[in-house]
């Protein structure tokens, strides 16, 4: 595993409108235990005290940003709402496209505390997780993904694995370590 020194955890979209059926993404894919599972991880791992920064990248999207009738993550809705706990230590980042790197504030902060590695993890693979990871591949940052931490819909899940593959290509480690800082992520 990598310094602890220099990871930071990145949780991506952990928001209503992603990880909850009742929302945007739940109404277009109804089949979502993979979603449910992963946000119920993301949840025990936010609660945790951990020794590296735990950072928390939001979606703040403009009406039909990705086309007529798909609109999501739209401040002041209720699907813009995260799902992790408030003032629990997580430093928070809002962005504007797929990749967390959209957010100049995320970009800065890692450049600030000289990071090096970071373990994504959250919503979804396919899209932001992707994206992101791509972007701090190109940037010459070390990436891992928590498969067990990072979800899509059901119907995705080729296309996950697919995702997966590619990044494993890129250059992205694909592991979830049985124990991650102290904290035990067996699932």
């Amino acid at each position: 595993m990598h310094s602890p020194g220099a990871t930071a955890i990145v949780i991506i979209d952990a928001q209503k409108d992603f990880a909850d059926p009742a929302f945007a993404y739940g109404k277009r894919h109804p089949v979502q235990e993979d979603i449910a599972a992963v946000a119920e991880r993301l949840n025990i791992l936010a609660h945790q005290k951990i020794s590296v920064p735990l950072l928390a990248v939001r979606s703040d999207y403009f009406p039909h940003q990705f086309g007529e009738n798909l609109s999501v993550c739209i401040p002041g809705t209720g699907g813009h709402q995260s799902i992790l706990p408030s003032n629990n230590g997580i430093i928070e980042f809002a962005k504007k496209e797929h990749s967390c790197f959209s957010s100049g504030g995320f970009a800065e902060y890692l450049e600030q505390q000289q990071l090096k590695h970071l373990l994504l993890c959250g919503f979804l693979t396919e899209y932001c997780v992707k994206e992101t990871a791509l972007d701090a591949l190109s940037k010459g940052y070390q990436v891992t993904l928590c498969p067990e931490l990072i979800g899509s819909a059901d119907d995705k899940q080729a296309i996950k694995k697919g995702t997966f593959a590619l990044l494993k290509a890129s250059g992205a480690f694909i592991e979830c370590p049985g124990d991650l800082y102290g904290i035990p992520l067996h699932f």
